[in-house]
């Protein structure tokens, strides 16, 4: 398996990445479903604000992560901020996931960003896993649906 840069050749994967992640997570009930030309612009925007890594096994991308370099804006120091992450369920056992996350530090850490952000699904096990990559848990968020 290979951790590359995605292109725009890796759209169509991503798209449906998304709409299995949306179909699949707590996500999906607040954001509903999302159109596929909005997702293409998404994609795009992606790749003007940081990188999209993809998981490549033998010309089949299992698995991506999504990330953003902006700016802190009380401190001004550039970090990442994690748009998406998702593994095929079938590749999350192995070292998929961790391969990709240590690929998108690296990537961090050649952009000089001071941090990487990742967020978890609420109740989910992903929090264990960032606690044993050496993540420190910061905030909860909390939302409410007004309309």
């Amino acid at each position: 398996m290979t951790i590359r840069e995605a292109t725009l050749l890796d759209t169509e994967v991503l798209i449906a990445m998304t709409h299995r992640f949306l179909a699949s997570s707590s996500y999906g009930f607040w954001l509903g479903k999302a159109e596929d030309e909005r997702l293409v612009r998404l994609v795009l925007t992606v790749f003007e604000l940081g990188t999209i890594l993809v998981a490549d096994d033998g010309g089949d991308v299992v698995g991506m992560i999504a990330l953003a370099a902006v700016e802190h804006p009380v401190t001004g120091r550039r970090f990442a901020e994690e748009l998406a992450w998702w593994v095929e369920p079938e590749q999350r056992r192995g070292t998929t996931g961790p391969r990709l996350l240590r690929a998108a530090e690296e990537w961090c850490r050649k952009m000089e960003l001071s941090v990487v952000k990742m967020v978890a699904p609420a109740g989910s096990d992903v929090g264990r896993f960032y606690r044993r990559m050496g993540y420190t848990e910061v905030e909860t968020a909390w939302q409410k649906g007004l309309c």
